[in-house]
């Protein structure tokens, strides 16, 4: 499949910007127009919409945060450890940016909520408590409502940037997935690859060596510990925050290098977010070479209907196709015979 999308030639470590450098503009004759993004937190700011609303009863506690500058599951381990549960115990919806102020629901099974109010942990803010019959697991979300804030545009392309939202809101949106969803190194949906092809050996090489040019300070260091066999001091070069790679590099380190061991380490929700990383790098190859016609109807297309959010196979493209838009042109001057 990825041969017939034309995959592009990638290393071992692929760069954090060659994938997105070939992927084209639904406004590309457009020129680019500079700005800054996310240079604070409170310019990039996402809004969790849940799928449904908690019902106010049952055993799980359903808690909303705000955290600032920090990653979900940097967040979630630094709740679970406060909590003194597994991260794993904790169930969410889905990923939020890091360097951002995001806000998204959380659920525990089993908690004094008073325990939950009563947490003070840095970046993070508990804005609600209530109650659920089931675990949040990923996907229960509608979506997410974005408030970012570009800076440093320069005053003389607001022609052009008029130009650009006309033509997104007449053609739709071709949202790719961006960079964060593949990681600082630009290898996570490399790793989800290895993960749905079984390749354990590959995918422990992924997560825990391959050092680059991307890779510094003590990220660097304990990669080349990795890559030399010594995954005792591998397992401590790691910095905080690299909880899965400790456990990995500690397995290997206990069982003399074997990576099938160091494999199971790794945590379920994280291989899952693996694979995810590689179903958006297709998505964004398919988009790509749709953009073009990326507002119209095909056969063999999955079809959304927004007032009940059914979702359908097209097997007739011109019956599904949405109707002719009605001319917004002045109607034509009458003729000399009609005066």
């Amino acid at each position: 499949m990825m041969s017939q999308l034309n995959e592009p030639t990638v290393a071992s470590v692929a760069s954090p910007t060659s994938h997105f450098e070939t992927l084209p503009f639904l406004t590309a004759d457009i020129p680019a127009i500079p700005a800054a993004i996310k240079r604070r937190y409170e310019d990039f700011v996402v809004e969790e919409i849940p799928a449904y609303e908690p019902c106010g009863v049952g055993d799980h506690i359903y808690f909303t945060i705000e955290k600032k500058g920090l990653a979900t599951m940097r967040a979630v381990n630094d709740i679970a450890r406060a909590l003194g549960v597994q991260a794993r115990d904790i169930g969410l919806a889905g990923l939020k940016d890091a360097r951002a102020v995001t806000t998204q629901m959380l659920s525990i099974e089993h908690m004094d909520p008073e325990k939950i109010r009563a947490l003070n942990i840095p970046r993070i803010k508990i804005v609600n408590i209530t109650r659920h019959k089931n675990k949040l697991k990923i996907g229960h979300l509608r979506g997410n409502k974005f408030k970012i804030r570009l800076r440093d545009i320069a005053g003389d392309r607001m022609t052009d940037i008029r130009t650009i939202c006309d033509t997104l809101v007449a053609r739709g949106v071709p949202n790719y997935f961006g960079r964060q969803r593949f990681g600082s190194r630009g290898d996570t949906w490399q790793i989800g690859r290895a993960v749905l092809c079984d390749d354990r050996k590959e995918t422990v090489d992924l997560i825990l060596g391959r050092p680059g040019p991307f890779d510094t300070g003590e990220v660097l260091r304990a990669r080349q510990l990795y890559e030399s066999g010594d995954y005792e001091n591998a397992a401590k070069a790691w910095p905080y925050g690299f909880r899965d790679n400790v456990r990995m590099c500690r397995e290997l380190a206990r069982t003399n290098g074997k990576h099938q061991r160091a494999y199971h380490a790794i945590d379920q929700r994280l291989k899952k977010f693996y694979v995810n990383a590689f179903q958006s790098y297709l998505f964004n190859l398919v988009l790509a070479r749709r953009i073009t016609n990326i507002d119209t109807v095909l056969n063999g297309d999955l079809a959304y209907k927004h007032e009940n959010g059914a979702v359908f196979r097209v097997d007739d493209a011109a019956a599904e196709a949405p109707p002719p838009k009605p001319s917004t042109s002045p109607p034509p001057a009458p003729s000399s015979a009609t005066r």
